[in-house]
Formats: C-alpha cells, sequence, structure tokens
C-alpha cells in the first residue's frame, strides 16, 4: 500500500483539523503543513505498528479507482506498550529536535486534553473522506471493515473505540449510528487552548463488537 502514502497523510491532516483550518501537528510544532506532510509520509513508510501514524493500520475505500476515504485502527497494548508512548516515541524520532522543544513548551496545554485508551479494545483513528464522496457512508464503511477483520483474527476482542473533538458534530452523529456511546469527556478550561488545537473539549466513544459485526452482515 505504498501508492496509497500521500493520501493517507493528507488523511491524517484532515481527520486532525476536525472540519477546521487549524491543524495541530503545525500550531504545536509551529512547522508548516507542507512539511508535516512530508514528515508524516516518512513515518507512514516506516509502519510501525500500535498507533495511528502507521501504513499497515489503514484500510483506504476507493469509488471507481479514486481513493475516497481511510481509517487507521489497532489493537490497543498490543505489543506491553501503549500507542500514546508508541507514537511519542515516533514524533520524537522523526520530528526536528527544534520543533520537539516547541512542543514541549506547549505541553501543560496538551496534558488538560489526555483520554486514555483501554487495553485489549480496538481503536478507530483518523477517519476522514473527501468532500466529493461525503454522505454515503463510507467512514462507518471502512470502520465495520476493520471491526470484522479484527474481530474475526481476535474473538476475544468485545469494545472499539473512538477518540475525537466533541465539536465534530457530522462525525458524531454517523458514530452513532454504529452503536458508539459516550465513555468520558474532558474539557480544558485555558483557552489558549483554541490558539493550537481545533477544540476545547476531547470525548471517548465505545461500541460493543457483536453489535457492529451485526451491522457489517446486515449491509454486506
Amino acid at each position: 500500500m505504498p501508492a496509497d502514502v500521500d493520501f493517507l497523510a493528507e488523511t491524517i491532516i484532515n481527520a486532525e483539523k476536525s472540519n477546521t483550518e487549524k491543524l495541530s501537528y503545525s500550531t504545536i510544532f509551529e512547522i508548516s503543513e507542507k512539511k508535516v506532510k512530508e514528515i508524516l509520509k516518512t513515518i507512514l513508510l516506516s509502519d510501525i505498528p500500535g498507533q495511528e501514524l502507521c501504513l499497515s493500520s489503514f484500510l483506504v475505500a476507493e469509488i471507481d479507482g479514486e481513493q475516497a476515504g481511510a481509517c487507521a485502527a489497532w489493537i490497543e497494548g498490543e505489543s506491553g506498550l501503549s500507542s500514546s508512548i508508541i507514537k511519542s516515541n515516533v514524533i520524537y524520532n522523526f520530528f526536528p529536535a527544534e520543533n520537539i522543544k516547541k512542543a514541549q513548551e506547549k505541553s501543560y496545554l496538551l496534558k488538560e486534553l489526555s483520554l486514555k485508551r483501554k487495553a485489549g479494545t480496538l481503536q478507530l483513528e483518523s477517519a476522514w473522506v473527501k468532500e466529493k464522496f461525503k454522505g454515503k457512508g463510507i467512514c462507518n464503511k471502512i470502520m465495520l471493515k476493520h471491526i470484522s477483520n479484527y474481530s474475526e483474527k481476535n474473538p476475544e476482542l468485545k469494545k472499539a473505540q473512538i477518540i475525537m473533538v466533541k465539536a465534530n458534530d457530522m462525525a458524531l452523529k454517523a458514530h452513532k449510528k454504529l452503536g458508539f456511546k459516550l465513555v468520558s469527556e474532558i474539557k480544558s478550561n485555558d483557552k489558549r487552548i483554541l490558539d493550537i488545537f481545533p477544540s476545547d473539549t476531547m470525548i471517548l466513544i465505545e461500541t460493543d463488537i457483536e453489535q457492529c459485526k451485526n451491522i457489517f452482515k446486515f449491509t454486506e
């Protein structure tokens, strides 16, 4: 899937923006969107599992030969390390040192919006669909395919989770169709967070795997 790298970097960037113009990778690390994209492409090609910046974690949907949407998935903590630790190490090793330092100066703001993923659950992340293909249920179909694939290999898998900004109403409405419900919510009281992040509130939503498998069988 190396041919999808450019599209997947675009997917990660647009998913991170969450229907805003604010790319947190750019604002936090004080780096241009163009440079962020090039770094993400390098990370994706390194294919480091257990977090969302991983080539093999993605499924890509195509319509008439055109890349239409994508979503990443992994089982949290499968390697013994949390995705947050793995991703932090990835960023530390691939982003320029001077930009890492700039991000560290803002870490106190970001800690307020930290939600913990549950080990052993399926994580769905970096979901995005091109504007011209929206309204066709593509995002949910990709998620359902991830859920089906992972549950076949891991029969003990019970839950799937998504961490997202609360303000992304369109995505939240779509996810509710798969049975996702609010599990936890965290809000920053420091208004400066909006200078570097698309929202001041993050939520963790969760759904039952068996319920999603039944939906998948129905829509297949």
